[in-house]
């Protein structure tokens, strides 16, 4: 992906709001992956604040399977992940 086609980076309101999204299963473990991953594969992300950051590198992850369970990370993961970015300074 070139960085020409990186939309800009998401704010902590849009990262809270899909975290939101995430945990109300109003959007599935695999839109949310697929929209963080157009900054976490990107050449050039454009992201500088580490904690949106940070969650992205997360939600990438959202979709991904274990062979102990049906997926990595659960509800608790993400709401921990919302904790955190509403914490970060």
């Amino acid at each position: 992906m070139a960085s020409s086609e990186v939309p800009r980076p998401p704010s902590r309101a849009e990262v809270d709001s899909r975290l939101v999204e995430l945990i109300e299963g109003i959007q599935s473990r695999q839109e949310i992956a697929d929209w963080a991953s157009q900054w976490i594969r990107a050449s050039e992300p454009g992201v500088d604040d580490p904690a949106v950051w940070k969650v992205l590198t997360c939600l990438v992850g959202a979709d991904m399977i274990t062979t102990d369970r049906p997926y990595l990370y659960e509800e608790v993961d993400f709401r921990d992940w919302l904790e955190e970015l509403r914490a970060s300074p």
